[in-house]
């Protein structure tokens, strides 16, 4: 569709943002591979910048230069936040934009206003002059009316070409006292061939995928992995579940990573509830290409507590008001429930999907979400973003140290490093997560603050490493920034015999692996009991 309209309307170069890496990757190998492979593709994120294939690097000089530059929000953003690059938003100012999966902005911090703001400048250009298309299946008609300040009424629906026939099956639980992820593991397990399990943290995906580690032929996904680690998923994920796949893997368990933009397709799907946007994002990965004769089973895992109104009680309930969901999610649940006939084709769920957003009950759950996003927005945008600056970046001595940013749109991160820890014997291992120069590891700072990992550091990294020691928190949690001098978030035993540590802390965090695949960071305590 996208590329019909910038045909239509003759344009030459096109600026195609997405909200996240993930989503780059997929429009990026389906435009060199299959649709315009005789154009020259760019795609330009913090981490991959390459043009026309993967083995291809795009020289700095040559960055931004394509007929076709496949970025993220991120990047876009940036020269809102600082005077580095500005030129960018002038380039997309007078380029064919193309904002894919827009709707995931609508509850995101920070990203809903500003991207409101992008397409305010947009309009301030002659309306022939606009040259600019919101693309998703899921327009959120709140966001579009209340906050974009779009008519609604003139999105352009393209039909479904997908005939197959749908059933959602609601299985209810109690995980007020279950918080370890057992509810997803229980509930999925004997799973038939070519099914995907979508949960709404990394932490349950991991969980279920180890639980069922001997007796499944699983790949799991989500974003608690190290970049090389990633990006070899992702392949093989795309090889496996695309249309005509080689169908490598039986099943997927994957975070939510996965919902959106990724031309995969699975025979039966087990998701956790979540709000009508990613519930039907993550529905489009079932039976995508219409080709199962028998009704395609969409098993939705929904909490008393969510059903009840109750958004403190329980991991999935917490978890959704967090991303400012969870009155959402319930409206949904609640909508389909009373609405849905069953069994329905597609275009029947989404014809139920506008007509929630005209339910004054349903519109004043969503309007409820929205504004707690708003309000995180503008107190972070006040936090972050008072006037646009120029950082002046230490020069690492190193170049390939990468450094993070010290303004991040997206939360504070920070370089970790992790011990490995063996899922297959269940013992912590000898070596650590990342052992070569292109290889790293970030965490949220709410993170490592929380499990004190700074505070460990502190009092026996110098002992540990023979290195200098660092007397402040902040000089530490400061240092990380850089690649090389990451935080620590666990040790290998060798390590701590050093400093007569007998056993791990209980607040570790390891990278766990096995010998499928790598699983990705997780808690300590967590690990044992699995």
């Amino acid at each position: 569709i996208a590329l019909e309209w910038s045909k239509k309307t003759k344009a030459k170069r096109i600026i195609w943002v997405c909200p996240r890496v993930q989503i780059c990757q997929s429009i990026f190998t389906e435009l060199i591979n299959t649709y315009i492979p005789t154009e020259n593709i760019e795609i330009y994120t913090g981490e991959f910048k390459f043009t026309n294939s993967w083995q291809n690097s795009t020289p700095q000089d040559k960055e931004l230069t394509s007929a076709v530059i496949v970025t993220t929000m991120d990047q876009i953003l940036n020269t809102v936040s600082t005077h580095l690059k500005v030129d960018l938003i002038m380039l997309l100012m007078d380029s064919h934009v193309i904002f894919d999966e827009y709707h995931e902005y609508a509850n995101m911090d920070i990203f809903n206003l500003l991207f409101a703001e992008l397409i305010e400048c947009k309009k301030l250009k002659k309306e022939s002059f606009r040259n600019t298309l919101l693309v998703s299946a899921t327009p959120n008609y709140l966001y579009i009316k209340k906050i974009l300040k779009l008519d609604a009424d003139n999105t352009i629906e393209m039909p479904s070409f997908n005939c197959s026939s749908y059933r959602v099956n609601f299985i209810k639980y109690n995980d007020f006292q279950d918080k370890s992820g057992n509810f997803v593991y229980e509930r999925t397990k004997a799973c038939p061939r070519n099914t995907f399990v979508i949960t709404n943290t990394a932490k349950h995906a991991q969980i279920s995928f180890i639980r069922n580690l001997k007796t499944e032929n699983a790949i799991l996904f989500h974003s608690k992995f190290k970049k090389n680690d990633k990006a070899f998923l992702f392949e093989k994920i795309i090889k496996s579940f695309k249309k005509d796949g080689e169908k490598n893997y039986d099943i997927l368990r994957s975070g939510p990573v996965i919902q959106a933009s990724l031309n995969i397709t699975c025979s039966t799907m087990f998701s956790e509830i979540t709000g009508p946007e990613n519930f039907l994002q993550r529905l489009g990965r079932l039976d995508r290409f219409g080709e199962n004769n028998e009704i395609n089973n969409y098993n939705i895992l929904i909490t008393e507590a969510v059903e009840n109104g109750n958004p403190t009680a329980g991991d999935q309930a917490s978890f959704l008001k967090r991303l400012n969901n969870f009155h959402s999610a319930k409206a949904w649940f609640h909508y389909l429930a009373n609405n849905l006939k069953q069994p329905f084709k597609l275009p029947d769920i989404y014809k139920l999907y506008k007509e929630f957003y005209k339910d004054n009950s349903c519109e004043k759950d969503s309007k409820s979400d929205l504004s707690d996003s708003l309000k995180n927005s503008i107190c972070l945008i006040r936090k972050k973003l008072i006037e646009p600056i120029k950082i002046v970046i230490k020069k690492p001595s190193n170049k390939n140290n990468l450094t993070i940013r010290r303004i991040s749109l997206r939360g504070d991160s920070r370089f970790v490093q992790a011990a490995l820890y063996n899922a297959d014997t269940n013992t912590p291992s000898y070596d650590y997560a990342c052992t070569y120069p292109d290889e790293h590891l970030t965490d949220s700072l709410n993170k490592i603050l929380g499990i004190s990992a700074h505070t460990y550091m502190k009092k026996k990294h110098h002992n540990i490493c023979s290195v200098a020691k660092i007397y402040s928190e902040q000089e530490l949690l400061e240092n990380a920034r850089e690649l090389n001098s990451p935080i620590y978030l666990s040790y290998t035993q060798e390590d701590l015999n050093k400093v007569n540590v007998t056993s791990p802390e209980k607040t570790f965090v390891y990278y766990v692996i096995c010998k499928k695949q790598p699983i990705g960071l997780m808690d300590y305590e967590i690990i044992p009991k699995i």
